[in-house]
């Protein structure tokens, strides 16, 4: 299996990796597509959030290629996957919240971010569960398009709290945003 390894700012090469071997919750992913982010941008440049021997790449689209024996979820193999490639404690006030994005200790285990990213032919996810890590999606959708699914998550996320608290929770903010005409691009948004 290969995959694109950082060294340092502007150094990176295309090397053969080991295949990591399977815990009872683990499942071993075939990459279908990798987006490139602004934070991988800036690691290749300057080498933020990321170590020499890092496979960076955290938006991916993938494939089931093998379960560990624990998983009797629905994952089938060839079945495609959404990744969420942030890892969290789990136990911070943020996680505990529903705000995993915002917990402290998203660096180590993260995909692309000290755990092996997408960068690659095939990654392994450590202890998955179903639903929170990892999302079955029908066959028909366009792997380039679950690229960005994680990130209109917390998008929507936002703006769905942003509308609540700005808009429906002032009658004057309310009535002004209604008279300005945007009022069918939100209803898009509400709760």
């Amino acid at each position: 299996m290969k995959g694109l390894v950082y060294h340092g700012p502007h150094e990176v090469s295309v090397e053969e990796l080991d295949a990591q071997a399977l815990g009872p919750r683990d499942i071993r992913l075939t990459v279908e597509a990798c987006g490139v982010c602004g934070s991988d941008l800036s690691s290749f440049a300057h080498g933020h959030y990321v170590e020499p021997g890092q496979v960076m790449g955290h938006e991916i689209a993938a494939v089931v290629t093998e379960a560990g024996p624990d998983i009797t979820d629905v994952l089938r193999s060839g079945q495609r996957v959404a990744v969420r490639p942030m890892r969290s404690c789990g136990a911070c006030g943020y996680c505990r919240s529903g705000d995993t994005h915002l917990c402290g200790d998203t660096y180590g285990p993260s995909l692309g971010y000290g755990t092996q990213g997408g960068f690659a032919e095939q990654l392994v996810m450590t202890d998955v569960e179903i639903g929170r890590d990892l999302i079955p999606v029908p066959e028909g959708v366009d792997p380039f398009d679950l690229l960005w699914a994680d990130i209109q998550k917390y998008t929507t996320t936002f703006l769905k709290d942003v509308y609540t608290r700005a808009v429906l929770t002032n009658e004057e903010s309310n009535a002004q945003h209604k008279a300005s005409g945007e009022d069918l691009a939100s209803d898009s948004l509400k709760p």
